[in-house]
């Protein structure tokens, strides 16, 4: 697999090749269970506290309860992603609710003024 990583603040990148398997079988094969089985947990617990940290935080000017988010963590499963809006709408809407002033602020930014 081609990984490509780069280094802004020292302005470099570097593309290189690792052989992960391409399958579970192959990757407990060359790692074993234990670390495939390791990496995958702790992939899963980002993701989990990803979720409940955004769930954590205000939705639309009102906070999740508790149980509202077990319940979405009850819901959850690992590598199925919450289907996201249009990153443009979201934009808009939210651009849509500043005051004047702050739509004027944020067009004179854009613009690098």
């Amino acid at each position: 697999m081609l990984i490509e990583t780069s280094a802004p603040k020292v302005d470099r990148s570097i593309s290189v090749e690792y052989d992960f398997g391409g399958n579970l079988e192959a990757a407990v094969g060359l790692f074993g269970a234990d670390v495939v089985y390791s990496n995958f947990e702790d992939n899963v617990v980002i993701g989990l506290q990803g979720l409940v940290r955004r769930n954590l935080e205000k939705k639309d000017d009102k906070f999740m309860s508790d149980e509202e988010i077990r319940a979405d963590v009850e819901a959850w499963a690992p590598g199925v992603g919450a289907k996201r809006g249009d990153p443009l709408a979201a934009l808009m809407s939210r651009f849509q609710k500043l005051t004047p002033e702050k739509q004027a602020e944020m067009i004179a930014k854009l613009k690098g003024e």
